[in-house]
């Protein structure tokens, strides 16, 4: 997700989570099946370089450690959003 995916929390924060199945909440990382991997973080003409903070969780405990204002995502939402994607790189790529 970049910049102008990411959904920010109230208090400014962007919480993401990486699952290999979706958790219902907006700033979802597909593993796309992999159980390893790496993360890059990138911060393009930002004024600063915030070190993101990791934490391994059961599904069932997600939403403790995530702000209480984090919005659900429907299966039909996050079909869109997928669709929205696929539209967005469809155009970037010209195919």
């Amino acid at each position: 997700i970049n910049g102008f995916q990411a959904r920010p929390a109230a208090n400014g924060k962007v919480y993401a989570v990486i699952a290999e199945h979706d958790p219902g909440v907006s700033n979802w990382l597909d593993t796309g099946g992999y159980n390893r991997g790496a993360m890059l973080g990138r911060w393009n003409g930002a004024d600063t370089s915030p070190m993101p903070a990791i934490v391994k969780t059961p599904l069932a405990e997600l939403r403790r450690h995530l702000p209480t204002d984090t919005p659900q995502i429907t299966p039909a939402q996050r079909g869109e959003q997928i669709a929205a994607l696929r539209r967005a790189q469809h155009r970037r790529f010209g195919y």
